[in-house]
């Protein structure tokens, strides 16, 4: 997905390097692996909606990669 690219947040639409979660996105790939599905920024950034103050992303099982089903907004200790 080029930086050109609108993706919608709530009301709001963002270029995607400036979307709320894109660097939790990037951050998601690099580290933990995603599914097919979640290779697709706009996908991902549909699925798992608005961050919730003071969590980041985690797998609930960490053996498999980051997707449908398998993640959880964990808070912040």
């Amino acid at each position: 997905m080029s930086a050109k690219q609108y993706v919608m947040y709530g009301m709001t639409r963002y270029a995607t390097a400036k979307h709320p979660l894109y660097s939790v996105w990037k951050n998601a790939v690099h580290c933990h692996g995603v599914t097919d599905k979640w290779k697709d920024f706009d996908t991902f950034a549909r699925e798992v909606g608005k961050q919730p103050h003071r969590t980041k992303l985690k797998p609930l099982d960490p053996s498999q990669p980051l997707g449908t089903g398998n993640w959880h907004w964990r808070p912040l200790k």
